[in-house]
């Protein structure tokens, strides 16, 4: 389906969608279309006056079902998460199947900055809201597993990882043992695992301003782009991601992954354990990931980790 293609068959139900924000004028293509198989059509709708009014995106490879999971996990983690901290995630005002695709519209928000001025300045405010959601996040969902969700999630994730298995055969020789201590630690007990809201993703360019008209929203962000989430997810990793992409540093993120700890009942140290767990899950189904920038992102991700639970005075305690 070629982007004008899309355009007709969406522009009267958006219509509809937009009654009263100005209707449907433009609607134009966003982006290169990828040759891939989990490709997706973006299209930017302007409202009669000019306005952007909405994002379309559409399923742009056939059986690719990218929409449509983002759009039901996106519900999932709104629903498990409540009304307060689920209203970052935004509702898609058109959801509907055509012939060969899913097309999903969300209301347009406004990116976050790339200049180099602006930008800097954003972040200060956007650093402590997201943080502060991710940890209220990370409480609100926090879940002890199943024996059989624990295995796999946890214990055959992390084993992955410290053998090098499929993905993970480029990580470094100090990942694999570390994912090999994590899993030592929760096979004697000393680490008892739990299952969080993940959105597996998390970075600058998933993060989009607040519609001003959003009242639901007490945050100044919303959250875009869920098709790898989870429901059982694993704790730390959104942690991680989020601080590097907002260049949070190394106190403030040791200063997070404490509290974060806190929270799940478990040692600092324990954080190594569930980044080694995230990854080794995420590598059994990469999509359009490469393996090399896979293997670049878990190991930046873990730099950081250590740098950060070093500057903790006791790593190895269990915080209550």
């Amino acid at each position: 389906m070629t982007p004008e293609q899309l355009a007709d068959a969406i522009r009267e139900p958006l219509n509809r969608a937009l009654e009263g924000r100005g209707g449907v004028g433009r609607i134009e293509p966003q982006g290169e279309r990828k040759d891939v198989s989990d490709a997706t059509l973006h299209l930017l709708v302007r409202s009669e006056g000019g306005r952007p009014a909405a994002m379309v995106h559409c399923a742009a490879a056939t059986g690719s079902d990218l929409v449509r999971r983002t759009i039901d996990r996106g519900h999932a983690v709104k629903e498990r998460l409540g009304p307060r901290l689920g209203a970052v995630i935004l509702e898609p005002m058109l959801d509907m199947e055509l012939e060969t695709a899913t097309v999903a519209a969300f209301p347009w928000c406004e990116p976050f900055s790339d200049r180099r001025w602006r930008w800097p300045l954003q972040r200060i405010r956007l650093r402590p809201e997201l943080l502060g959601w991710l940890h209220d996040a990370t409480a609100a969902s926090a879940t002890v597993p199943t024996p059989e969700c624990s295995s796999q999630l946890f214990g055959s994730a992390m084993a992955e990882v410290a053998s090098g298995a499929g993905a993970a055969a480029g990580f470094s020789v100090r990942t694999k043992e570390l994912a090999a201590r994590a899993g030592e630690r929760a096979i004697s007990g000393e680490w008892s695992p739990q299952n969080v809201i993940c959105h597996n993703d998390l970075w600058k360019h998933n993060l989009l301003r607040r519609p001003k008209d959003d009242v639901q929203n007490r945050y100044g962000f919303v959250i875009i782009d869920w098709p790898g989430a989870r429901v059982d997810g694993h704790a730390f990793f959104d942690l991680v991601r989020a601080a590097i992409s907002l260049k949070s540093g190394t106190r403030r993120l040791a200063g997070e992954i404490f509290r974060h700890s806190r929270t799940l009942g478990c040692a600092p140290v324990d954080s190594f354990g569930y980044l080694a767990a995230a990854l080794g899950v995420l590598g059994r189904d990469l999509g359009e990931f490469e393996p090399a920038r896979y293997v670049a992102m878990g190991e930046t991700c873990l730099d950081a980790l250590e740098a950060a639970v070093a500057t903790l005075q006791d790593p190895d305690a269990i915080k209550p």
